[in-house]
């Protein structure tokens, strides 16, 4: 998601929208966003379904700061 709306800023072509999220859906990767919905949709309120939401959260961060180390933003 990051690759998305870095390549847009710097290119202002939707193309670099559309790709990155097509392989982003297509990879099975998590959304901790959409995973947010769907647990609560779910009403699987427990300590696990928490714990996997930290989870994602941390690795969205940690992935989203490595991204953005590359272009010497911090």
């Amino acid at each position: 998601m990051y690759l998305a709306i870095d390549n847009y800023q710097k290119t202002k072509n939707i193309v670099f929208i559309i790709a990155p999220v097509m392989i982003f859906i297509l990879s099975g990767f998590e959304h901790s966003i959409a995973n947010m919905f769907y647990f609560h949709l779910a009403g699987a309120y427990s300590a696990k379904s928490f714990l996997y939401l930290l989870v994602m959260i941390a690795g969205n961060g940690v992935g989203a700061k490595i991204f953005s180390l590359k272009d010497g933003k911090i």
